[in-house]
């Protein structure tokens, strides 16, 4: 498929999972808009010491996170770990929101209700929550519901995401790999349609991920 794919750039191949894609992305943002932010809030904050977490210390004044699961490594970085449904958690309002890879969880593996309901709760519940900044990635493809662990977004909840944040600067970016696993790099790309076509392979895992950068 790559000999007839047009891309913006390649990633580097560090960790062989999604991060390679997402979090140079993430830090680049962040890194963007320094000055214009003091408060961070992180849901799904969980497993992310050993990959982001340390570099956002560096940049956000005040740093916080949530996860439905405790994360003792993630709780030492960070300045408060709350242990909850981020949907339902009585959180106050921070400058930046980003949610790294958890809307495809939500309601599946994580907070056990109706999964299509929870995804899109969670997804709103990120953008009240942010006075200026909201970064959110998932995997996207062709309609899939991995039972009991996750769910690709489809076109159709994608376009609903989309609606949902018209009011706001939305910068869209897409990414593709063959099998970041077995060493095949992270590409970005900006065919939304293509994006969207791209199946789930239980051999090799997630192979397309959006990530949506919001400014409010």
């Amino acid at each position: 498929m790559l000999k007839n794919f047009k891309y913006l750039r390649e990633l580097p191949h560090v960790y062989g999972t999604d991060r390679d894609a997402e979090m140079p992305v993430l830090l680049d943002f962040i890194k963007s808009k320094a000055g214009q932010f003091e408060s961070l809030l992180d849901i799904g904050a969980g497993y992310s010491a050993n990959t982001y977490a340390p570099h956002i210390r560096l940049m956000a004044k005040k740093y916080d996170g949530i996860d439905i699961d405790d994360d003792y490594e993630a709780g030492k970085i960070v300045d408060n770990f709350f242990l909850g449904n981020a949907n339902i958690a009585p959180l106050k309002e921070y400058d930046m929101v980003i949610c790294v890879s958890t809307i495809e969880h939500a309601g599946i593996s994580t907070y056990k209700g109706n999964w299509l309901l929870e995804q899109i709760a969670l997804f709103c519940r990120a953008i009240l929550l942010a006075k200026k900044f909201v970064w959110i990635s998932f995997p996207v493809g062709l309609p899939l519901h991995y039972p009991g662990e996750w769910s690709l977004v489809h076109d159709a909840r994608l376009r609903l995401f989309e609606s949902l944040v018209q009011p706001y600067k939305v910068k869209k970016r897409f990414f593709y790999t063959e099998w970041a696993q077995g060493g095949n790099p992270w590409f970005e790309h900006d065919d939304r349609n293509f994006a969207v076509s791209v199946p789930y392979h239980d051999e090799i895992g997630n192979q397309s991920i959006c990530v949506l950068e919001i400014e409010k």
